[in-house]
């Protein structure tokens, strides 16, 4: 797992400024150091909101992963979310939970030139 000074954010202006609309940019830097801390082999965290006609702007924090979890039945690596989602739940009420969701995905490998 890579120390927490060596793991690059990126929040984009969007997401940012969600964030402190709502008041709860205390409550998204404990999200971000939390994933830091208990997500393995993570490569770096991008944060952007992710837009649904309709619905109000979530808030997704994507942390990408080196090794990636291939028995997780989908794109994302299932159970590092999980575990994520009960911190989230144990730490946080739901009406600040409902703004963000959180995503392992595996990281580009600049090694297959995009393929």
């Amino acid at each position: 797992m890579a120390t927490t000074a060596e793991v690059p954010v990126n929040v984009s202006e969007q997401a940012e400024h969600r964030i402190l609309e709502l008041g709860l940019w205390p409550q998204f830097e404990a999200m971000v150091e939390h994933t830091k801390q208990a997500t393995p082999s993570l490569r770096s965290i991008s944060v952007s909101l992710a837009d649904q006609a309709g619905v109000a702007s979530s808030i997704l924090i994507l942390a990408e992963i080196a090794e990636f979890n291939v028995s997780a039945p989908g794109m994302a690596d299932e159970s590092t979310e999980w575990r994520w989602d009960r911190w989230a739940i144990a730490t946080f009420p739901p009406d600040v939970l409902r703004h963000f969701c959180m995503m392992a995905i595996p990281a580009a490998d600049s090694t297959l030139n995009g393929r």
